[in-house]
This record gives structure tokens, sequence and C-alpha cells, in this order.
């Protein structure tokens, strides 16, 4: 059962703001920035998942069925269906920001956890805001503001976590918005789904032949950033993500 705090006082959430609450979180809006949450983090660490990775992966993962909620549901025309969608979409944003609340980190890293998701949320509004008022643009699963923003968000707040650099932190949320708008521009959700199983290490082998065009720049660059991190399986699994977008694979 899921809680909210109301004037000072936990309350549960009503049967229908909870399914919806669910759905959103059971998306591959979802799914992929929370896998490269945990493969950032993973990279820039000495080894396994850092301290405060759980609590990073819960604030992306709300964060994104957020965002899945505010481009689908709040647009149907259904008004009971509108202000179910903006509870449930209320409810996951406090709850991104709540998990970092908890992660087991010292202070100053939790400070810097909290900057990276405020403007990660940021961004994110400007990017819906963005596909509201321009409805032609609009693609629910691979809407390239929304989608890159959200991968940045996951990316950078791994390494956060993790205790890397300013300038490292930078370079996963370069490769993580690099990686979303390559994806964006191929075929949009196949392409999101060949990333999140290249970085969760259940793909087959891969051709990396080159790339051409507006998908290799951004390929490209990603694979750049990953330079800031330590050699791995982690960033092995990175780097198969940036050759897997095109949908070459020899497996």
């Amino acid at each position: 059962m899921r809680e909210v705090v109301v004037g000072g006082r936990t309350r549960a959430l009503s049967p229908a703001v909870e399914r919806v609450v669910d759905d959103a979180l059971d998306s591959r809006t979802v799914s992929l920035p929370t896998a490269l949450t945990r493969a950032s983090a993973e990279a820039v660490g000495d080894g396994g998942e850092p301290p405060g990775t759980d609590a990073a992966s819960t604030a992306v993962a709300s964060l994104s069925g957020y965002a899945h909620l505010r481009r689908t549901l709040l647009s149907a025309p259904d008004h009971e269906r509108r202000a179910v969608a903006l509870l449930a979409s209320d409810y996951l944003l406090a709850s991104a920001h709540a998990a970092l609340g908890v992660a087991a980190v010292p202070p100053d890293r939790r400070r810097e956890l909290y900057a990276t998701l405020t403007a990660g949320s940021a961004e994110l509004a400007a990017a819906l805001f963005a596909v509201s008022t321009d409805r032609s643009e609009r693609d629910v699963d691979g809407e390239p503001p929304v989608a890159a923003t959200l991968a940045e968000t996951g990316c950078a707040l791994g390494a956060a976590v993790g205790a890397a650099s300013r300038g490292t932190v930078e370079a996963m949320a370069d490769y993580g918005r690099s990686l979303a708008t390559a994806a964006a521009r191929t075929d949009g959700e196949a392409a999101l789904a060949r990333i999140e199983a290249a970085v969760s290490d259940d793909h087959p082998d891969i051709d990396r032949g080159p790339a051409e065009g507006p998908i290799g720049d951004h390929t490209k660059r990603a694979r750049a950033a990953l330079e800031a991190l330590p050699e791995g399986e982690a960033r092995e699994r990175l780097e198969r993500a940036t050759w897997v977008v095109g949908g070459r694979s020899s497996g």
C-alpha cells in the first residue's frame, strides 16, 4: 500500500490512484532510465553497485513514471481519468525527491543528488511543456526531448551516487542524452528496447560497423563520453548500448 503525507498525517493513496501509479512504473519509459542509472553507478564504482544505488534508481523510476503519465493519461478526454492521473503524477514526482532522503550516502553527496534530480526534473518539465504545445511532434514512446532528459538524468544520478567527479557526472549525462537521442532517430521503442537489453547484459553479439549521419554523430559522442570511466564490465555494457541502437546485431 502506497502512502502520502497530507497536513502532517500519513494517508493511503486511493485504489484508483495507486493503480495508475503501478501501471506508470511498469513501462519502458521507466525501465530504461532505471537500467542506465544502475549501470552508471556500477561503472564509476570500485566494483558492484555503490551504496545509495537503490535510492537513486527509485528516484529515477518515479521521475520516469511521472513523465509517462504526463505524456499519456493527462491527454485523455475523460475528465475523471485526467484528475486521477494528475494526482498520481504529483505523487510520483514527490516520491522521486523523497527517495533520495533515505539514500545511504554522506550529506554532501545527498545534496549533489538532489541538485542533479532537481535539474533533471526542471528540464523534463520544459520538455513536457514543449510536447503539450506541439502535438505534431509528440511520440508517446520516443519523443526525443523527454526520453533524452530521462536518460540524461538517470546516468548523471548513477554517476553522482558513485561519488564520481563533477566532470564524470557531466560526461555521463552527455552519454545518456546522446544515446537516447540516437534511439529516437532510428526506430524509437525498438531501439530503446535494444539499449535496455545491452545495458542489462542480455543481448547477442553485435556488429560494430560504422553508423552514418546524425545517428552516428550521437553514438560517437556517447562513446566519447565513456572515456571518463574506468575500464570494467559495466562500462563495456554501456558501450555496447551505443552499437545496438541502430539495430546491428549479428546474434
